[in-house]
Formats: C-alpha cells, structure tokens, sequence
C-alpha cells in the first residue's frame, strides 16, 4: 500500500504517534526556531490585532508542550484558566511549566479531543490550536458547540502545498534509490484533512466571522548544521517515507546521506514552510 491506499485514519494515528516522543519534539521545535530566518514568530501572525483581554476560559486543543498557550502571555485576562488537552499524557508537566512560565493558570487532559463531549456548551471564551486541527476536522461541529456566541477559535495549520521543493527534493531521492514513490506522501494526505484548501469550507457551517491569513518561513541549514538537520528529519521521517516502504530507518539513512553529499556542494539547505491561519469570530 503506498499513501494514497492506506485510510487517512490510519495515517493520522501513526503520524500522532510521532509525537509521543515528547522531549525529541520539544527539542526539535527549538532546532527550527533556531534556524529559521524570518523574524516574525507565527503565534505572533496568527494573534496580532486581537483583542484577547475578554478571554478567560481557554482551551488549547492538542497543547502538546504548549507551544501556542505560550503566545498568550500578555493578551489574555489576568486570571485566565488555559485548559491544554493532548492524547500523550506524557505532555503533561511540559505544558503545566509552560503555562506557569507565561503567568497563567494552567490544567491539563490527557483525554485528547474525545474530552469534548464532556464540556457543557459555551464552556470557552477562547479556543486556539496549533498544527494539529488536520488531525481532527471531524470534531468542528464540537468545537463550535463548547464555545461561547462572541468566542474566539484560532487555528495554525499548513497550507498545501507545503515545503514544496523539499518534498519535491526528498521524492527525487527516492525515486532514484529505487524507492517506490507514491504522489501523495503521508504528511500531505494528513494536511489535506483541513488546510487553506478545505478550511473555509469545514468552518463555515458553524462560525460567523471568519479571517484568513498566510505565512511563509524558511529553515536554512548549512553543512555545519547537518546534525541538527539530521535531528530534525530523522523525527519527521513518517511524514516523508511513504506507508508502503517497510524499512523507515534505512529510507530516511539514504535521503540524509544524500543531502549530506549535497549540502557540501550546495552549502546551504533551504526549507520554506507554507502555513496558514484562520480566526473565526462568534458561532453561529
């Protein structure tokens, strides 16, 4: 089975899998803020202009290490409750330090979006998710229901394409490794679960007011950076090897050790990532 035959069910449960390995992902968060050249931070694009002072029941749906919660300091009500709901309990004690870094009240789920269904209607004066929601598009309607009439949902997600030339890139290596390729690599079949695409579409039937907004960043590795890259790549390799090669490792090994020989010709690697936000104001 290549990427286009394996159930997106499937695909997005081994995929969260990944982020089981919490300390690897907060590890790799800090790589690419390190190597990213742009200086504007994407919580700070997908808040700016927002009056968030109302805001004092909030919940950050799939929080992980609380990524986005962070972004909040500042903007929210002094006595804020942030509730971060993730399905690894392992993120537990990350968020919690995350939000008592940030100055806010913090508890955390582990029950993962199932929790939903337990929340009574317009519990949240404010939701916000981070590269997670293609995970659970089918949860909108919920969503929608555990917010208030003039509540906030904010969403990061990627945009399609995404990191275009690096796909194209890590598919051309392959390809030439003898690799069976599919067109669809796990990670954009995942994305096309809600993205700049389909969002409008997914959100319209349950919010009001609803913003779009692109951004574009780019990593920049050089061959002294390689084993920060290979960190990198090696805990995204299920989003690029296709389901149907058998060996994971042995794939990822020969990308890295192409673009190692490339990287000292090229002396730079450059990775653009396409992401886009979506602010939707009241619910319908």
């Amino acid at each position: 089975m290549d990427s286009t035959d394996v159930p997106i069910q499937e695909i997005s449960g081994h995929l969260a899998r990944v982020y089981a390995e919490t300390q690897t992902h907060l590890e790799v968060s800090q790589i690419i803020r390190d190597y990213i050249a742009d200086p504007l931070d994407i919580r700070q694009v997908a808040l700016e202009g927002l009056d968030l002072s109302f805001a004092e029941r909030i919940l950050d749906l799939g929080c992980g290490f609380g990524f986005f919660t962070k972004g909040l300091q500042g903007k929210v009500h002094p006595d804020a409750m942030v509730t971060g709901i993730d399905c690894h309990s392992m993120y537990k004690n990350l968020y919690l330090k995350a939000c008592e870094e940030s100055g806010l009240n913090g508890k955390f789920d582990e029950g993962g979006v199932e929790i939903l269904k337990h929340f009574e209607p317009g519990s949240f004066d404010l939701i916000i998710c981070s590269y997670a929601m293609y995970f659970f598009p089918e949860h909108i309607r919920q969503i929608a229901s555990v917010l208030t009439k003039n509540g906030k949902f904010v969403i990061i997600t990627h945009a399609r394409p995404h990191m275009k030339d690096f796909t194209k890139y890590i598919r051309k290596i392959l390809t030439e490794n003898y690799f069976e390729t599919p067109e669809t690599l796990p990670y954009e079949k995942l994305i096309g679960n809600f993205s700049n695409e389909n969002g409008i579409e997914l959100l319209a039937p349950w919010f009001r007011n609803i913003k779009e907004k692109e951004s574009t960043s780019t990593l920049v590795f050089r061959e002294a950076d390689f084993g920060d890259f290979t960190r990198y790549f090696n805990f995204k390799k299920s989003f690029f090897v296709p389901c149907k090669i058998t060996d994971i490792d042995h794939a990822a090994l020969v990308v890295l050790n192409r673009m190692k020989k490339d990287l000292k010709i090229k002396k730079e690697l450059s990775i653009t990532k396409e992401d886009y936000i979506f602010v939707c104001e009241g619910v319908k």
